[in-house]
């Protein structure tokens, strides 16, 4: 066990850093982090991981103390494990939390803004549909966000899935969660700018069944929780709709284009991250 902590800052306040914190500096056990967006596969890449001998993949807001035990018996029994995190935090808010020099390595995947907002509203319309069909557990935390824009937009088991996609994303309850998505979760294009210089690798989002292969060493990748359909797509949006989803994000979103590692790149670099991890 290497005890070298390079950081002195205190994460007890959030019990699965706390760990990981552990893992990464005590137990030299690699730590991946998925700066998570909405929409750009992070479902993907956490079921697919689910099958991995090798790879353990955690969402930071929810592990449960259980799955925790279960991995630091299984490092303290000599298992050579990886480990995969992700969640939805922004960078402003894992600054806030003290957490950013953990990770071995931190990744993200780019997609367009617009087409962000497209895939999350039509997500909105998928899921009330399933919800009211019985499909959709109400017990799970998708079902209850689910209900809540049941209630905020007014959707009856009557009203089909376009109408409720369109509601959505017109919706003042949809923008104030969602408007300008890129800079919610990095601030600024200077913010970004000096994360990417330094920590995180971005990904292009027809590029990530690759680098899923690749760096998790996944065979035959599965595309999860993607719409059935495209019931809403930017034909429907006015400019004025466009720009009030995302006007704001247009330069960031140009930033990290140019930011934007090919394949082999982003993997050589994500591997070497993570043998040097297993080396402190």
């Amino acid at each position: 066990m290497n005890s070298n902590v390079s950081s002195t800052r205190h994460v007890s306040e959030h019990p699965t850093w706390e760990f990981l914190k552990e893992m990464r500096y005590s137990a030299s056990i690699p730590v991946a982090y998925h700066l998570h967006i909405p929409k750009t596969g992070g479902t993907s890449i956490f079921g697919n991981l689910l099958k991995s001998t090798l790879w353990c993949p955690m969402n930071t807001d929810s592990a449960s103390p259980e799955s925790l035990a279960s991995i630091r018996k299984r490092v303290e029994e000599g298992a050579k494990l990886k480990i995969y995190a992700r969640s939805h935090n922004t960078v402003p808010t894992l600054k806030r939390m003290g957490v950013m020099h953990i990770p071995s390595v931190m990744f993200t995947v780019y997609r367009d803004p617009l087409e962000i907002q497209i895939s999350n509203a039509n997500m909105v319309g998928s899921r009330v549909n399933k919800y009211f069909s019985g499909a959709l557990p109400k017990e799970t935390n998708e079902g209850r966000w689910t209900e809540k824009w049941i209630s905020t937009l007014g959707c009856t088991p009557s009203t089909d899935i376009r109408t409720v996609a369109l509601a959505a994303i017109r919706s003042p309850a949809y923008r104030e969660q969602y408007s300008d998505i890129l800079c919610r979760y990095f601030g600024d294009v200077s913010s970004f700018e000096r994360l990417a210089s330094s920590l995180l690798l971005t990904i292009s989002l027809p590029e990530l069944s690759g680098f899923m292969e690749e760096v998790f060493q996944i065979k035959s990748v599965v595309r999860l929780n993607e719409s059935d359909a495209p019931w809403v797509t930017a034909d429907d949006l006015t400019r004025h709709e466009v720009e009030l989803l995302c006007l704001r994000d247009n330069d960031l979103a140009a930033a990290m284009r140019a930011r934007i590692i090919p394949l082999a790149k982003a993997t050589d670099l994500f591997d070497k991250r993570i043998s040097i991890s297993r080396a402190e």
